[in-house]
């Protein structure tokens, strides 16, 4: 399923785009709730750049905290 990948302090995780659900690896709780928070205000975006991606397109650059 479309998803991105978060690194933080040693933790990987693919999160889903639609839901922000955890589909592989780990994050704390704390990081999680902040990855959904962002991830819902850059939806749109995020769905935009798997289709980029999965075109082998260059992505568009999301501003992160």
């Amino acid at each position: 399923p479309p998803h991105f990948h978060v690194i933080r302090a040693g933790d990987d995780a693919e999160i889903r785009i639609a839901d922000f659900a955890v589909e592989k690896g780990s994050i704390s709780r704390q990081d999680h709730l902040a990855v959904t928070a962002w991830g819902r205000r850059h939806q749109a975006e995020l769905a935009l750049n798997w289709v980029l991606a999965r075109a082998g397109l260059p992505m568009m650059e999301i501003p992160h905290p």
